[in-house]
């Protein structure tokens, strides 16, 4: 597992864009394919190892006790699966999700040579798309005090939004787990 992980994560890294980009039609004078669908593609490819990895570990760690009680039982394997091992795994699951979420949110690369960039908000998705991480790039390495700040204004969104969205999808998560046990 841990070589598909390494090399997965090679091919989604900026060597990953690389390969998905020349997919792309001619991008002067020709029409443009779908470049939120190579987005899409690029930053799934860098989520998928996190996400896998996580998931893998957090099953792993359910008692072999809670799994043997259930066949004992005489539960089918597929009934297993989806009454012990995910809600007891859920915790860790959603943990690597959020992780995964995390790091595709500041990828620069995939960004970089997939979705280009744009200085205005476009609504034609076979267009350029104006995207935070590249403004962040930009603006760092921008001569300017005021684009430096504004660079630094833009990772503090990035990582705001991260915080929210962790917290959120853990108050859910607590909510939904007292009202299953609640439902008892």
């Amino acid at each position: 597992m841990q070589t598909l992980v390494t090399n997965w994560d090679y091919v989604g890294g900026s060597r990953g864009a690389y390969i998905i980009r020349p997919a792309q039609a001619p991008v002067l004078g020709g029409d443009y394919i779908d470049f939120l669908f190579l987005l899409m593609l690029a930053l799934a490819v860098l989520a998928i190892p996190v996400t896998l990895r996580t998931t893998e570990d957090m099953l792993n760690l359910v008692p072999i006790g809670m799994k043997d009680s259930s066949a004992a039982l005489g539960a089918y394997p597929w009934r297993t699966i989806l009454s012990v091992l995910y809600p007891a795994a859920r915790s860790g699951i959603v943990t690597g999700l959020l992780l995964a979420i995390a790091r595709i949110s500041g990828e620069t690369a995939p960004l970089l040579f997939t979705a280009l960039n744009n200085q205005f908000w476009s609504t034609n998705l076979n267009a350029p798309m104006a995207n935070l991480p590249v403004v962040i790039f930009q603006f760092a390495l921008s001569p300017y005090k005021d684009w430096q700040d504004l660079a630094w204004t833009g990772a503090l969104i990035i990582t705001a939004t991260i915080l929210v969205l962790s917290i959120s999808a853990r108050v859910l998560l607590a909510l939904l787990q007292a009202e299953r046990g609640a439902g008892r």
